[in-house]
Formats: structure tokens, C-alpha cells, sequence
């Protein structure tokens, strides 16, 4: 495949980080635009989650679409979605209405993600394949930070510039119209999209094992964006830029492991990837839950992320390896579905623990919940070998 293709495709992918926190530095502002409105503060902050909750219910329809009908034709619909209802924010005056919007982007995020992993799959073989998904999830990373900081610098001329952000997809949708393709797809593989594959007997207890740990993986991760700054600003850290710091390390790092996760993969494998990934995680959130100094927790945040990085290429490499290309749609639209999941059940899960541990009590549980997966990772590929 052309540079341009790997270029387009890498572009398609960061549009999905963009979900919600593109307007997260807005949030305030909108907090008092619409202060008359009841219930406002929880609805703003609606805002930002609603469109991961259609992420996950949409996906795995998007995945039943894309091995149906096929995948261009709903790719392009899913990205001109994602600029109207991305955008709308700019003109709509009515908090009901912009929740609406939220929940249209979330289906087109489902449309835009799901078919660009599946394409990766059908476009590439290999080690070009693993190579492409750890520089995608690389790409995906720093391009989660620029989109944050540039709403950044939007949200001071007024809350609605930052949903302008959306429209970048623009020159995206035109990149895919010219250089994307549909894949060639075979007679077989047609009747086994409408018939269901059934021969996936021997891999069904994989395909849960990956699933799962996709979920309880991004659990566990979103304990960084979500409670980490709390943390860092009980234990000194002020100024919401010192608090930034952390998440930005934790970002770099995790671009840096996901474009050497090839590299990685030859010696490791799936499981002993998983198992790297999580004992890295676990010694950082470690670090960070035991940390008397603001440093400290940086460096802590540091390692987290850079286990984290490895997390989705993983997943999802491990996953293309065993899905037929006749229901890669499906099995990908799962795993979207999988990893939204668990970054909307993340704040469900661990605070409560906050109430009764406290921040550091809670990354404390998170790291030793993922070295307990670390763990069982270890034994796992022990036993594989053995078989």
C-alpha cells in the first residue's frame, strides 16, 4: 500500500481522540452560559462522556455494516457525520440540542474508528500490519494532545470555537474519497458475512480473553486522565499546568512504547506483550499511589502510560490474527464497543474506591489489580508453551 493510503488512514484515526476532549477546556464556560438550566452542571459534563456511551452501543452495528455492505461508502458517511454533528456546537443555543449532537458524534466516532482499524486489517499483512496498528495508536496519542491543547487556545475567543475543531475532518474526508479503496472482497467471504462463520470454535476462549482485557486494560488506564490530577493537586501540584505535566509524560511515553510495539512483538508475543504492559502499568500506578512528591507521581505517570501505549495495538493485532476477514467488521466493532466500555466504567468503578481509600488508596487497588494481571499473563503464556 501507497504512503498516502498509511498517511490518510493515520489521519482518519486521530480524528477519534478528539471525542470528547476537544471541548473539555470549554466545559466551564458552557457550565455558565447555561447556568438558568436545571441540572446544568451534570449536563455539561454529559458533554464530554455521552459520545463514548454511543461509541460503545453503535460499534458493534458499524462492525455488522462494514462485513455487509462494505466499508467506503460508510466510512465516508461516518466522517461527514462527525464534521456536521462535531460542529454543530458552533450554532446550536440549546443545551438538549448540543447533548443531541454529542450522541450523533458518538455514533459517527463508532463509524470512523471501527471501519479505520478493519481497513488496516484488510489493506495490511504481517509485520507491516503490526508495525502500521503500534504507529497508528503512536499517532493517535500525540495527536491527543495537539487537539486538547489547540481547543485550548480556541475555548479563550469563546466556548463554541472549540467545536470548529470538528471541521479539520474535512480535508480528511476528501483524502479518503481520493486514495482509499474498497478491499477487494471474495464470493466466500460474502456468504460467510451474511452466514456467520462457523468455524470459530477453537477461538471463541481467546476472543473472550482479549475482549475482556481490552475492558478492564482501559478500566485501569483511565484512572489517569480521570483521577490522576486530583491526585497530583493533593500532593502539591497547583497549578492546573504542573497537573497537566503528568498526562502529557504519560501521553509521550505511551506514543514512544505503541511505535516500537513491532519491535516488541518478535520477542514477546500477545501474551508476554500483555504482560509487559501490565506490570509496567502496575509499577507506575504503584509509584504514583505511594508518591510523597510531586515528582514522584510524574515519574510514576511516566511508566503507566508507556505500558498503556501498548495496550490497543495489542489488542487489536492479537484480535485481526484471529477474526476471518469475512466478520473482521464485527470483531473489530466489538473491540471499539470493548475499549469505550471501559473508559465510560472507569469513573464507576474506581470512585467509589476514592470515597473510602482516597486518590492514592484508589491507584494503589489499580496497580495491584493490573500486576495481578501481569501475573496471570505470565502464567497463561507458560501454560501455551507447555501445550
Amino acid at each position: 500500500m501507497g504512503k498516502m493510503v498509511k498517511i490518510t488512514l493515520l489521519l482518519a484515526s486521530t480524528l477519534t481522540v478528539m471525542a470528547g476532549a476537544a471541548i473539555a477546556p470549554a466545559l466551564p464556560t458552557i457550565s455558565v452560559h447555561f447556568a438558568e438550566v436545571p441540572r446544568v452542571d451534570l449536563l455539561t459534563k454529559l458533554l464530554l462522556t455521552l459520545p463514548a456511551l454511543f461509541i460503545a452501543l453503535f460499534s458493534p452495528v458499524i462492525g455488522y455494516l462494514l462485513d455487509r455492505f462494505g466499508k467506503m461508502s460508510i466510512f465516508q458517511a461516518s466522517m461527514l457525520l462527525y464534521i456536521v454533528a462535531g460542529s454543530a456546537g458552533f450554532v446550536l443555543s440549546s443545551l438538549p440540542l448540543l447533548l443531541v449532537s454529542r450522541a450523533l458524534l458518538g455514533i459517527a466516532v463508532a463509524g470512523v474508528m471501527t471501519t479505520a482499524v478493519t481497513l488496516a486489517g484488510d489493506y495490511f499483512e504481517g509485520e507491516e500490519r503490526n508495525k502500521f496498528l503500534g504507529t497508528q495508536a503512536a499517532v493517535m496519542a500525540f495527536g491527543g494532545t495537539v487537539f486538547v491543547t489547540f481547543s485550548g487556545l480556541l475555548a479563550d475567543f469563546g466556548w463554541r470555537f472549540p467545536f470548529l475543531i470538528y471541521t479539520l475532518a474535512l480535508p480528511v474526508l476528501i483524502l479518503v474519497r481520493f486514495y482509499l479503496t474498497e478491499p477487494e472482497v471474495s464470493d466466500e467471504q460474502k456468504q460467510d458475512a451474511l452466514n456467520g462463520n462457523k468455524s470459530l470454535g477453537d477461538k471463541v476462549p481467546a476472543l473472550i480473553l482479549i475482549y475482556a482485557t481490552a475492558f478492564l486494560g482501559m478500566v485501569a488506564f483511565y484512572l489517569i486522565p480521570v483521577q490522576s490530577p486530583f491526585l497530583l493537586k493533593e500532593i502539591g501540584a497547583e497549578r492546573p499546568s504542573m497537573q497537566s505535566v503528568g498526562l502529557v509524560l504519560a501521553t509521550i511515553m505511551a506514543a514512544l512504547m505503541a511505535q516500537n510495539y513491532a519491535r516488541l512483538l518478535r520477542f514477546l508475543g500477545y501474551r508476554g506483550i500483555f504482560a509487559f504492559c501490565f506490570g509496567i502499568m502496575a509499577v507506575g500506578f504503584i509509584i504514583t499511589a505511594t508518591a510523597g512528591q510531586y515528582y514522584q507521581a510524574v515519574i510514576g505517570l511516566f511508566l503507566a502510560g508507556g505500558g498503556a501505549g501498548l495496550l490497543m495495538p495489542n489488542s487489536n493485532t492479537w484480535l485481526m490474527q484471529l477474526s476471518p476477514p469475512s466478520m473482521r467488521g464485527r470483531f473489530m466493532g466489538a473491540m471499539t464497543m470493548a475499549i469505550f466500555l471501559g473508559q465510560f466504567f472507569s469513573p464507576v468503578f474506581f470512585q467509589p474506591l476514592v470515597r473510602i481509600q482516597g486518590l492514592q488508596g484508589a491507584h494503589l487497588t489499580g496497580g495491584l489489580f493490573l500486576l495481578g494481571m501481569a501475573v496471570l499473563y505470565v502464567i497463561n503464556g507458560i501454560y501455551q508453551a507447555r501445550k
